[in-house]
């Protein structure tokens, strides 16, 4: 039996849950909204993290193909958005998000339309999105698509 050849990559450095949290609770503390993306593991423990932001919806991003995973392969990831009282979304949004792995060099990579689609519904194009863990080269890209201002907080935990 032959390995599959995901199971080859490279491994990544890793946060554990509290010290993401830790971040997370220094970057959201200036913010209007905040997206975080999770998998069944982490999904329990990022909704009770307490935040300056409320927990208000979990949204999904439905790959459309298989994932990474041993024993069950993951096909979607969990979206985790938070907001203060009273925020707004610049548009409505459908609860799941379609769209395929685009970027195959990079494990945790995000497809480039869903990534406009959530800028332009928390953001806007006179938002500001910060990039907490290095986790999509597209972020960058979907927010120039946008118009709207990209920043590399990546730096924060290396």
């Amino acid at each position: 039996m032959q390995t599959a050849p995901y199971l080859n990559l490279p491994d990544f450095p890793r946060l554990n849950q509290d010290d993401i949290s830790r971040l997370l609770g220094v970057l959201e503390a200036g913010m209007d909204a905040s997206l975080v993306w999770c998998v069944e593991n982490f999904l329990l423990g990022e909704l009770q993290r307490t935040s300056t932001l409320n927990s208000r919806q979990i949204l999904i991003w439905y790959k459309a193909s298989l994932g990474f995973g041993w024993n069950v392969r993951r096909s979607h990831e969990y979206i985790i958005a938070r907001w203060k009282k009273g925020y707004r979304t610049y548009c409505s949004i459908p609860s799941v998000l379609i769209g395929g792995r685009t970027d195959h060099s990079h494990l945790t990579s995000k497809p480039v339309e869903v990534l406009v689609t959530l800028i332009e519904a928390f953001g806007g194009k006179d938002g500001k999105v910060i990039e907490a863990f290095r986790g999509s080269p597209n972020l960058e890209r979907a927010c120039s698509i946008v118009g709207c201002q990209y920043m590399d907080a990546g730096y924060l935990h290396e």
